[in-house]
């Protein structure tokens, strides 16, 4: 395609993703406006409040009023919104920062340049080549947020799937409603779909982009005060790891790992100054996040910084009272994605795999510096000299830390460090497996309030000369800061060349493609299904259920696509139209009706 022919492609993306950012701000704004006086730039995490807090809302319509879902979040949206113009309203007081009209100039343009990024890391296709694409390879589960982003779109509460072989497409969302508690991700996803007018298949990409752009505005709004070290710090997240996790179908931890980071950060901007409203507002924001993958790992990872962050504190506060109040606060923040989750009224067994990978291949995982499925070319031995001198960083950040009594800077640093020491202490591998993307961002914000006004002048109003230059006395903890971002940078071009620039042919889905299967085979005819690529096979389950075609599978793909149930393949009486199977197989004698790089139908003759 030319340029000229993307363009209105382009442009109609990127208005969509910066429609949805403005409108999930306004949604969110209200729930921070009682933060306002805590940080600089604490506007810049509403958008990612409100991707937090609608879903939650949405969710409690659909599940108690038995909302269709669509009304529920469009009604939760409208509440939100209100909510915020009351709470604006009614702020009393002024917020202790000043802002000015360069420094608005200078973040609306980050802004545009941290979603303009992440479209191309994230949505690249789609803007490539002209409509709704999904570059799908390397893990499944972006078909299983998919389709129950699907099905809450089209079925209400009482409509509960009805797992049987005869109805596979039933199946996955009937396990879900049983025993998942990441609904808050599929509502999510289910909102964005809705409104980008696809299924959550092909709203996967842009919907990830548009999430790690909100929090990472949200984390560099919360953890700085100048324009410059903003930059810095949103350019360190965007380096980490929750991109890779888009790519691979790790959603709900794109989410929950920065949720859990935007909600200490609001609790530790809190804490000489705890409120009852405050504890309110952040308890909601906790809870929303505790539904957005696992509740008891929104806790953990919240913990362990909060508790880091109060010994500190405790060791250099001299009033009792605010210890206390404190305690209080971090202790809601603690319990409240546990009880959102639900998993103490529903106990569920936990456990992950850890790939057999030792602690020194695994190392370098954990800390940013390599993906899960090997994207940098470097040795082992070259990941692990980039590991100790993160380690090294990681030491020398927490004594500066420690040195200026950082009580914020000391949680964010320290408090993650303290949690892998202690999973290595357990031996507690698999565990340490699943925090990937959490270790390397909570360093970096602790490195934005070294680097911030507030922590090295104890000012909150640096002079405009300050806004676009770092500070001399600053200097170490910027080198380090600065090496930190270049440790990441193979991992990340890695990443960029895997997923973006040179995918596995056959392994990127169009919706224009599905579009044409649809319009071949019809609503009346019957298509069977011979696919054993997994991709392939879930993304014809899925795509074909939400477009509610008739649909009968071989052994060998049933086993693909129901692999966890012990079904045996359905004895289907009516006999099919049409053979769905992958193009680069042998085709089978019979007509070939349509055929794409993926995918090859062929009508079955009466003799096949």
């Amino acid at each position: 395609m030319t340029i000229s022919s993307m363009l209105p492609n382009i442009l109609a993306e990127s208005l969509f993703a910066i429609c949805i950012i403005i409108g999930f701000g306004a949604c969110g704004i209200g729930l921070l406006i009682p933060f306002a006086g805590t940080s600089r730039f604490w506007f810049l995490a509403a958008p990612f409040a409100g991707m937090l807090v609608v879903p939650l809302g949405a969710l409690a319509l659909y599940s108690v009023l038995h909302v269709p879902f669509g009304q529920a979040a469009l009604f939760a949206a409208i509440c939100c919104i209100i909510a915020g113009i009351a709470g604006g309203l009614t702020a009393r007081g002024a917020s202790d920062f000043s802002v000015n009209r360069f420094t608005v100039l200078a973040l609306i343009l980050c802004s545009v340049a941290i979603a303009a990024a992440a479209l191309l890391a994230c949505d690249y296709t789609t803007l490539s080549s002209g409509g709704p694409t999904i570059v799908y390879f390397n893990g499944t589960d972006h078909a299983g947020y998919a389709h129950l982003a699907d099905w809450l779109n089209t079925h209400t509460v009482t409509e509960r799937p009805d797992a049987t072989p005869d109805q596979p497409y039933a199946s996955w969302p009937q396990m879900m409603f049983t025993t998942d508690p990441r609904f808050g991700s599929f509502a999510l996803l289910a909102i964005v779909s809705a409104l980008h007018r696809t299924s959550g298949f092909f709203a996967y990409d842009v919907t990830s982009a548009i999430v790690i752009t909100a929090e990472v505005l949200a984390l560099a709004g919360l953890f700085t005060d100048t324009v410059f070290v903003f930059c810095l710090v949103a350019i360190g997240l965007f380096m980490a790891h929750w991109i890779d996790y888009a790519h691979t179908g790790f959603f709900g931890k794109v989410l929950s790992y920065p949720a859990s980071l935007m909600i200490a950060g609001l609790a530790l901007n809190s804490r000489r100054h705890v409120s009852p409203e405050r504890v309110l507002y952040i308890m909601i924001l906790a809870a929303a996040a505790g539904i957005m993958h696992s509740g008891p790992a929104v806790s953990l990872l919240c913990g362990c910084i909060l508790g880091a962050a109060w010994v500190a504190q405790a060791a250099a506060e001299r009033e009792r009272a605010v210890l206390h109040s404190t305690a209080i606060m971090y202790g809601a923040v603690f319990f409240a994605p546990i009880i959102a989750s639900g998993m103490l009224a529903r106990p569920v067994v936990v456990g992950f795999p850890d790939w057999n990978l030792t602690w020194l291949s695994q190392l370098p995982r954990m800390l940013d510096l390599e993906h899960l499925y090997n994207v940098t070319g470097l040795s082992l031995r070259s990941l692990l000299i980039l590991a100790a001198i993160n380690i090294l960083i990681w030491i020398a950040l927490i004594v500066i830390a420690v040195h200026r009594r950082g009580v914020r800077a000391t949680g964010l640093i320290a408090g993650p460090a303290i949690l892998l020491a202690a999973l290595f202490a357990v031996n507690a591998r698999s565990t340490a497996l699943q925090l990937i993307g959490f270790y390397y961002p909570a360093s970096i914000c602790g490195i934005g309030l070294l680097l911030s006004s507030s922590v090295s002048k104890g000012a909150f109003r640096p002079p405009l000369s300050e806004e676009f230059c770092p500070s001399l006395k600053q200097g170490l903890v910027l080198l380090l800061l600065l090496v930190c971002i270049a440790e990441r940078i193979p991992r990340f071009i890695g990443m960029i060349d895997t997923y973006v620039r040179h995918p596995p042919p056959g392994q990127t889905f169009y919706k224009s493609e599905f579009d044409q299967l649809a319009s071949k085979i019809g609503p009346g005819s019957i298509v069977k299904v011979d696919i054993v690529n997994p991709q392939r096979a879930l993304a014809v389950l899925v795509e074909f259920g939400y477009r509610k075609l008739n649909v009968q599978w071989t052994p060998r793909s049933w086993q693909t696509i129901l692999a966890y149930r012990p079904w045996p393949v359905p004895d289907y009486a009516t006999r099919p139209t049409f053979l769905l199977g992958s193009a680069d197989e042998q085709a089978p004698p019979g007509e070939v009706v349509w055929q794409s790089a993926m995918y090859r139908l062929l009508r079955i003759s009466a003799s096949g």
